[in-house]
């Protein structure tokens, strides 16, 4: 969220019941769970899409994965996915098609966890809202990984990644770039 002010244009997409659940919290509980409200751009109202876990329903595509998704749109095209485990609500995106793609956000830091399902320090886990979701999250990219080596993994934090696929910059799915 740390960056939301540096899009004024955006829509800004997050679980509704991620966020209820912070806002009652004092705001040391809130900062160890990763949540600084101080951060929420001044218009974060007008701009914010909620969604709640009722709209999750399976995919087809990720059956084997992943029991959570949420259809942006409502017709495959951009699926958000629960990766639950580093913070409440953390949602990636899943990008469909010829070459697809899964944007896991904090799901994992870098390539190398999920390709080795290889957890983050101990040091790591004092910051996360769940170690046992974490890790098991974790462990569904890595088998997603392994059963399905044409969807392109990427971790935000990972240079690797994003190195290896600049040409994604612009996407060619115009739904993905109105998000």
């Amino acid at each position: 969220m740390a960056a939301l002010r540096d899009f004024p244009a955006a829509q800004v997409h997050y679980m509704e019941e991620s966020l209820n659940s912070l806002l009652p919290l004092s705001r040391v509980r809130q900062v160890s769970m990763g949540f600084i409200k101080g951060l929420l751009p001044e218009d974060f109202a007008r701009r914010a899409r909620p969604f709640k876990r009722s709209q999750f329903t399976r995919s087809p595509e990720l059956k084997h994965s992943f029991d959570e998704v949420f259809d942006y749109f409502g017709d495959g095209s951009v699926l958000g996915i629960s990766l639950p485990g580093h913070v409440s609500g953390q949602t990636g995106l899943f990008v469909p098609g010829e070459s697809p793609v899964f944007l896991v956000a904090d799901a994992c830091w870098v390539s190398k966890a999920y390709r080795e399902n290889l957890p983050p320090s101990a040091l790591a886990f004092l910051l996360m809202d769940n170690k046992s979701e974490y890790m098991s999250t974790l462990h569904k990219i890595h088998t997603l990984h392994h059963n399905r080596q044409d969807i392109i993994i990427m971790p935000s934090h990972c240079g690797e990644v994003w190195e290896e696929h600049a040409h994604l910059k612009s996407w060619p799915n115009e739904k993905v770039n109105s998000l």
